[in-house]
Parts: C-alpha cells; structure tokens; sequence
C-alpha cells in the first residue's frame, strides 16, 4: 500500500507583463515600487512557506532582481490578487518583504509545499491515517491517494474527509 499527496497549485506570472486593475490602471505584474507580485486569486495567506521557480516553465526566464530560483520564501498576503515576498516567517509576519529591483523576464512560478501523510496498516487493511504536515499554498483540500500496490493496483482518493470510489 502506498500513499501519495497531491501537490499545491502553482500560482504563475509573466514577469515582465502588465495587468490591468479594478480601477483600469494598467500596473506591472512585479512592481518594483510597491514590491508586489500580481498572482490572480493566488492562494498564498501571510506566513506560508512557498518555493519560487523561475526556470521550469521558461528556460529563459530570468528571476526578479532580489529572488532566487529554487529559493524558499514566505508569502506576505497583500490581497487575493497580491502578494509580497519575505525571507523568513518572522519577516512574512512583521510585513518585511524582500526588495525587488528589477522585474526580470518570462513565466514564473510560486508554489507552496506539499502536505505529507503516514499510515499504518495491517494485513492489507488500513488503520490510521495521520497528516503530518499540512503544506502550504493549497487552493482547496489536497487529495490523498491510496493505491494497493501488492497486486490488485486498486486505488481510491480522499478529499476533504470524503472518500471517493475510483471510476
């Protein structure tokens, strides 16, 4: 028996594209004024752990002037749309964002970390499951899928305290 988790969203952006807000002023999705990044309906709240990727979806991409691909950083929650970027959790919580000099160039990511599970099981048959880490950056409820991989490769999926049959 194995179990998986289903990874966070990716919550993308253009770096070096414009956006259009509510009160039709055309803004940089990375303001390098306000230190804001425009990640449409992100699903960052301050203080979530989240991995910035500016190589995977654009090999050409260049990061942020002040952000480092591969890094870990931590999300100040600005609004749904906005977020700010800290190098700590004690940093995300104080409001202190890391500076953004230049907006770089290409499609990058964000993407929080990924929820854990252990369980234990007997003869085959599950008896605890138990999350051992939340994640970060989930968008709803990750799924958890159960997979029997002795022999019959049955498998099913749990979301949100639901069990699901598989199809």
């Amino acid at each position: 028996i194995s179990a998986t988790v289903s990874a966070p969203q990716q919550n993308q952006f253009q770096a070096d594209a414009n956006y259009t807000d509510a009160a039709n002023a055309t803004l940089p999705v990375v303001d390098t004024t306000a230190n804001t990044i425009y990640l449409p309906n992100h699903s960052f709240e301050t203080g979530m752990e989240m991995t910035f990727d500016a190589s995977t979806l654009d090999a050409t991409a260049v990061a942020p002037t002040g952000l480092t691909d591969g890094s870990t950083y931590y999300a100040i929650r600005v609004d749904k749309d906005l977020i700010k970027v800290a190098s700590s959790l004690s940093n995300a919580n104080a409001g202190t964002a890391e500076n953004i000099t230049a907006a770089g160039t290409g499609q990058a990511f964000f993407q929080g970390r990924t929820a854990t599970v252990t369980f234990t099981h007997t003869g085959g048959v599950i008896d605890t499951v138990t999350v051992t880490d939340i994640g970060s950056g989930y968008g709803a409820q990750p799924d958890l899928t159960i997979t029997d991989s002795a022999g019959s490769a049955a498998a099913f999926t749990v979301n949100v305290g639901t069990c699901v049959a598989p199809p």
